[in-house]
């Protein structure tokens, strides 16, 4: 049993981590796949393309390191789903995690506090995802910009408005236009409503966006960690 059974104990810090898929060679990712639980495995093994299944095998994981790593939750760890289908851990419901990823990087985040996160790489040709994403006002201010600025801004808006989703645990069952930022600082504004999450934001890499949103303090967050290969293969070795 985990000494975080009773998770009343457990603190309010948000561990955040990073890792890259590419540090690891296709063999190594099929030797993690047995340590997988039977629904990522199952997951894991439909891709069509291989990287897809290095995100899959990694992200789970990256999850379960940071478990592990802060309270003791040992693999594999059982997830069970929300009616809108975010995952919660089966034994240990009060213990909150969220994952994402874009390209060569996997995010993922352990907490005793809800939270979402989400990261996006920038790229281009996206302007016709913009009625989707961006109010009305948001809609303006990104048609007076410069298409670098612009699209600078709108990574910036999706990956807030997609990490309050998934913080909500609604996924894309909301729309992002009802939600916007205080001048993209930490307040959110849902339908007009002050909530009381807010949201934190780091640019990785100069050209991925990554946010992560809670109802918690600056001194709760704590710098996110780039896992190295060696930690991973550490770990799976001691289980």
């Amino acid at each position: 049993m985990s000494k975080y059974q009773n998770y009343k104990t457990v603190n309010r810090k948000i561990y955040q981590y990073m890792i890259s898929i590419d540090k690891f060679s296709n063999g190594e990712i099929e030797m993690m796949i047995p340590f997988l639980n039977e629904e990522r495995q199952k997951k894991a093994e439909k891709f069509h393309y291989f990287e897809d299944t290095k995100r899959c095998v990694l992200g789970y994981i990256l999850i379960q390191y940071a478990l592990y790593k802060n309270y003791g939750i040992s693999m594999p760890c059982k997830w069970k789903y929300n009616t809108w289908g975010k995952p919660i851990l089966n034994d240990f419901p009060h213990i909150y995690f969220n994952l994402s990823h874009s390209k060569k990087w996997i995010v993922a985040c352990v907490s005793a506090v809800k939270i979402g996160v989400d990261i996006e790489q920038i790229q281009k040709n996206v302007s016709g995802l913009y009625k989707y994403v961006l109010g009305n006002k948001e809609l303006d201010k990104v048609m007076c910009m410069d298409e670098y600025e612009a699209l600078d801004y709108f990574f910036r808006q999706w990956t807030a408005k997609e990490a309050y989703l998934k913080y909500l645990g609604k996924g894309l069952n909301k729309e992002m236009r009802s939600v916007c930022f205080d001048n993209i600082i930490s307040r959110i504004y849902d339908e007009g409503m002050l909530v009381s999450a807010k949201v934190f934001q780091k640019k990785i890499d100069e050209q991925y966006w990554y946010s992560i949103v809670a109802e918690c303090s600056p001194s709760e967050l704590q710098e996110i960690t780039e896992v190295t290969k060696k930690d991973i293969l550490t770990f799976i070795n001691t289980i």
